[in-house]
C-alpha cells in the first residue's frame, strides 16, 4: 500500500477555494457540507493579527477513528491508495464518526440519512493522477505526494488532541505575525473573540439520546436495588415499557433507523456498538428476571454497571476540550447515586454526591452559560441533603434527586464539544 498524502503550504493558500470547486466538480453536488474546506484564522480580517488560511478535507490517517468507532463497519481502507472509503448502503447515520474525527471529515447529509465524506478521489490515485483538489490549486497551496514505501513515519501530526497520523504535511508560516500599522485608527472596532467548539452535540438536537440515557440509569438502578422483587406485573411490565421506549428513542435518533441491527457489527472497538450490545443484554435480563425466572441481584449489578460503562465511555470524544475529564451527569454516577437512594445507604449516597457537587461547581467555573439551570443543580442537591437529614421525606427526596438529575444531564450536553479543525489554524 502506498503512503499518499497531501502536501498543504500555508504561506501560499490565498483563501480562492479553487480546491472545494474542484472537489465538487469532480464528486458532484455536495449539500449541506463541502467535503473539503478552507478555514481562516483570521475570518474577521482583524488588523494587527496575521490572516492564514488551511485548505482540510479527510486526510485518510493511518488511525482511522471514523473507520474504528463506526459501529456498522461503514469504513473501510483501500488496499491500493490507503484512502478511508465509506459505504452509504451499510451506514446507520447515527454520526458517531462525526464526533470521532479531528478533522471535521465526514459530513452527515440529513436528506439521505447517511454520511458523505471525501474518497481520496480513489479513481484518480489508480490511473497515478492527483486528487482533483491538489491538481487544480492555483498557487501551488495544496500538493500531493505519491510514495511507495509502508511507512508514514514522516508525515506531520496535526497539532489536535487526538493522534490519527494523518495523511498531510503542513509547511507552516515563515512569518506568523502581522505587518505593523497603527492600530488606534480601530481603537472602536470590537475584540476578536475566541472561536468556540463546534457544536454538533446539542441539548435539541440529541434531545432523544438525553431521555435514553436518563432512563437507562434509572431502570438499571431500579433492577439493581431489588425492590422490583415483591412489585406486581404491571409494575415490571411498566419498567420493561419504558426500556423499550428508551430503545425505540434511540434508534429514531438514527439517520437510518431500520438498519440499527447493524449497529453490534463493531463490538470489538466502538463504544457505541458496545453501548448497544449491553442495553440488549440487560434488557434481556431483565425480561427473565421479572417474567421466567429469578436472577441473582449480583448478576443484574454488574450488567447495569457494563452498561452505565458504556454510556459514559461512548461521550469521551466529545469531552477532548474539557479540563476535567468526568463531569457529574456521567450516567455512572447517576445510576449509582439512585441505587444507594433507593437501598437507604444515605451515608455513602451524601459522600457521592459531595463528590458530584465538587465536580460540577469545578465545571460550572469555566462554563458559564445557562446559569439559572446551575444555580437550579445546585439547589436541588442541596435540597437532597436537607430531606435526608431533616425532613426525613423519601418521597420528595426521589423527586428532588430526578429533578436534578435532568438538569445536570442538560447541562452535560450543553457542555459536550468534538474536535474543532479550526483551531489548528495558525
Amino acid at each position: 500500500m502506498r503512503a499518499n498524502h497531501f502536501i498543504f503550504d500555508e504561506n501560499k493558500c490565498v483563501g480562492c477555494e479553487a480546491c472545494v470547486i474542484a472537489c465538487i466538480n469532480e464528486n458532484g453536488f455536495q449539500e449541506p457540507e463541502r467535503w473539503r474546506n478552507v478555514h481562516a484564522s483570521n475570518p474577521q480580517k482583524y488588523p494587527g493579527i496575521p490572516l492564514f488560511y488551511m485548505s482540510m478535507s479527510c486526510n485518510h490517517c493511518e488511525i482511522a477513528v471514523c473507520m474504528d468507532n463506526c459501529p456498522a463497519l461503514a469504513y473501510s481502507r483501500s488496499i491500493i491508495t490507503g484512502a478511508v472509503l465509506h459505504n452509504q448502503e451499510t451506514c446507520i447515520g447515527c454520526k458517531y464518526c462525526t464526533w470521532n474525527c479531528p478533522y471535521d471529515a465526514p459530513k452527515y447529509n440529513p436528506f439521505s440519512g447517511v454520511i458523505d465524506k471525501c474518497n481520496f478521489c480513489e479513481v484518480r490515485l489508480q490511473e497515478n493522477q492527483k486528487p482533483a483538489c491538489a491538481s487544480l490549486c492555483p498557487t501551488g497551496a495544496l500538493d500531493f505526494s505519491f510514495e511507495t514505501n509502508n511507512t508514514q513515519n514522516d508525515i506531520l501530526n496535526l497539532n489536535i488532541p487526538v493522534n490519527t497520523h494523518p495523511s498531510i504535511i503542513i509547511k507552516e508560516p515563515l512569518k506568523k505575525s502581522a505587518p505593523k500599522i497603527d492600530l488606534s485608527l480601530f481603537e472602536k472596532q470590537e475584540t476578536p473573540q475566541k472561536k468556540a467548539g463546534k457544536q454538533k452535540i446539542t441539548i435539541v438536537k440529541e434531545w432523544t439520546l438525553i431521555i435514553f440515557t436518563l432512563i437507562v440509569s434509572i431502570i438499571s438502578s431500579i433492577a439493581s436495588s431489588g425492590i422490583m422483587d415483591g412489585a406486581s406485573l404491571a409494575s415490571k411490565i411498566s419498567l420493561l415499557g419504558a426500556g423499550a421506549f428508551a430503545a425505540f428513542l434511540s434508534t429514531s435518533h438514527l439517520g437510518k433507523p431500520f438498519r440499527a441491527w447493524r449497529a453490534l457489527f463493531n463490538i470489538q472497538k466502538s463504544w457505541l456498538s458496545r453501548e448497544i450490545f449491553f442495553f440488549s443484554l440487560f434488557y434481556l435480563i431483565l425480561i427473565a428476571d421479572f417474567l421466567i425466572a429469578d436472577i441473582p441481584d449480583s448478576i443484574i449489578i454488574m450488567f447495569s454497571l457494563f452498561l452505565l460503562l458504556s454510556v459514559d465511555m461512548l461521550y469521551k470524544p466529545a469531552q477532548i476540550y474539557w479540563k476535567t475529564k468526568i463531569h457529574s451527569a456521567q450516567v455512572l454516577f447517576t445510576g449509582t447515586s439512585f441505587y444507594l437512594l433507593l437501598t437507604e445507604v444515605y451515608w455513602f449516597f451524601g459522600i457521592i454526591m459531595i463528590i458530584r457537587l465538587y465536580l460540577f461547581i469545578k465545571q460550572s467555573l469555566i462554563k458559564r452559560t445557562l446559569k439559572e439551570l446551575r444555580i437550579a443543580r445546585i439547589t436541588s442537591i442541596l435540597a437532597s441533603g436537607w430531606y435526608i437529614f431533616y425532613q426525613h421525606d423519601n418521597i420528595l427526596l426521589i423527586y428532588t434527586f430526578i429533578i436534578g438529575e435532568i438538569i445536570d444531564r442538560l447541562l452535560f450536553y450543553d457542555e459536550l464539544e468534538v474536535a474543532d479543525v479550526s483551531k489548528i489554524i495558525n
